[in-house]
């Protein structure tokens, strides 16, 4: 009896322990190389976010590993994208979308200058209002403001800035986003940039952020930058809560007059979320519209859901988009699949199908969009 127990402990003993002709070397080597994985993600993760307060304007903590000083207090930088873009019944073309350069300069601890101005290629557009046809210049003033940040809570900024609604507007920049296409609802229903004055800052509960913008502006009209063609100014905000890293949820507000049309009056309520943990990203956006007056165009809404997963520098990225223009009857629907390479921490190449259905218009498109865009 006693060699039977004895025989049983030996075996559980012999199960229970690594195996003696496991390599020792192979399970270090697996460890260390998800470590490298994990530390790759970590400063892919990081230079993002170092790209994404580089594209949201002035800030005199930034960090200056790329661009140019030209000199002691004027720095030069920008991003640049170039894309391929073949849509059904269309011949393929090369495209250059964007040149952004950016020049930013401080006037003492508390004031900065910045500007962006874009160049992008030469096109001709029709006039909604109109329906005529006409140029579209090749330079353009995309960002152009004085700003003043005694401290994070309270800041202000008076010019040209990005429009404050929903996530993607104010990160549009193309090395920031995933795929070379927008959501048709971010393209179509805010204007980009706003003229006027901004207020904005960061405030802290805890371990809780909250970002506010809130703001005054000429709006929408024939040429909003200069002047204000009505005697109704617009106006709204947005609202962003991080109880940490992993996640942002934020509320918009937009209200307009657009002097292109005699009565018209638009209201732009909108929701955002984006959800990170690890390798997984999930984000979206939607829009509702409340319009008024009898020359109205109409009052869009939509809405898009994005999910990506990262492997290293490789990102697969799917979207699911549904849009209503102001004088549709009926939605468009718009399904995206693409991969991302990050060749470099500046540096990404994107490539995309799309499938759009709905619409008043009959059957459904396809399209296959690339490019490739880099800060500098």
């Amino acid at each position: 009896m006693a060699a039977v127990w004895s025989t049983g402990i030996f075996l559980a003993l012999l199960f229970a322990a690594p195996p003696a002709a496991a390599d020792p070397a192979a399970a270090v080597g697996a460890e260390v190389e998800g470590l490298r994985h994990t530390v790759a993600d970590q400063q892919r993760r990081l230079d993002e976010l170092e790209h994404r307060l580089e594209a949201a304007g002035p800030d005199p903590g930034l960090a200056e590993e790329r661009g140019a000083a030209l000199d002691s207090s004027l720095r030069l930088q920008g991003y640049m994208v170039a894309a391929l873009k073949r849509f059904e019944g269309e011949p393929s073309t090369f495209d250059q979308e964007e040149f952004s350069l950016y020049f930013n300069s401080p006037l003492n601890d508390r004031l900065n200058v910045f500007a962006e101005i874009e160049f992008f290629h030469d096109r001709r557009q029709i006039d909604a209002a109109s329906g005529a046809v006409e140029d579209v210049a090749q330079v353009r003033l995309e960002r152009a403001l004085l700003d003043f940040h005694p401290r994070d809570a309270v800041q202000a900024r008076f010019g040209k800035f990005l429009t404050p609604f929903g996530s993607w507007i104010v990160n549009h920049a193309d090395p920031l986003q995933l795929t070379t296409s927008r959501p048709l609802v971010v393209e179509e229903v805010v204007p980009e940039a706003s003229t006027g004055l901004l207020g904005l800052g960061t405030l802290f509960f805890g371990a809780w952020e909250a970002d506010y913008r809130l703001w005054l502006a000429n709006g929408r009209g024939r040429d909003p930058d200069r002047h204000d063609a009505n005697f109704r100014k617009a106006y709204g905000g947005r609202v962003a809560v991080r109880p940490g890293s992993w996640l942002e949820v934020g509320a918009s507000l937009l209200d307009d007059a657009d002097d292109r049309f005699a009565d018209a009056h638009e209201t732009d309520y909108g929701l955002d979320f984006r959800w990170r943990v690890e390798r997984v990203e999930v984000k979206g956006e939607g829009v509702v519209s409340g319009a008024r007056g009898v020359d109205s165009p109409g009052s869009p809404e939509g809405g898009f859901l994005q999910g990506a997963v990262t492997w290293g520098r490789v990102t697969p990225v799917a979207r699911y988009e549904w849009f209503r223009g102001r004088a549709a009857r009926r939605a468009d629907r718009r399904t995206v699949a693409g991969v991302v390479l990050h060749i470099l921490s500046p540096l990404v190449i994107k490539g995309e199908v799309q499938l759009r259905q709905g619409g008043d218009r009959e059957g459904s498109d396809g399209a296959f969009l690339a490019s490739v865009a880099t800060f500098f």
